[in-house]
């Protein structure tokens, strides 16, 4: 986990400055969601039911947080441009 959060600095320096929000998102993820999928692949022993579930609940929750930021911006309006 440490080399892949080295690596993610490294990239950060690269691209430079203003990229800043999407490479700590990119870090957070990498930090906390592979060792939650890690732990679930140990605890089922090699299956990966659980880790797809972990998988597909943190999709609909990011989902439906998209959702309510856009609808605190325009409310329900589909064809308005944010």
């Amino acid at each position: 986990m440490g080399l892949l959060l080295l690596f993610s600095v490294f990239l950060l320096w690269l691209v430079g400055i203003t990229h800043t929000r999407r490479a700590l998102c990119t870090q957070l993820r990498h930090a906390i969601g592979t060792p939650i999928a890690g732990q679930l692949l140990i605890a089922d022993h090699g299956k990966f039911l659980g880790a797809q579930l972990f998988s597909g609940f943190t999709l609909v929750l990011g989902a439906i947080l998209v959702l309510a930021c856009r609808y605190t911006k325009v409310g329900f309006a589909i064809m308005t441009k944010v």
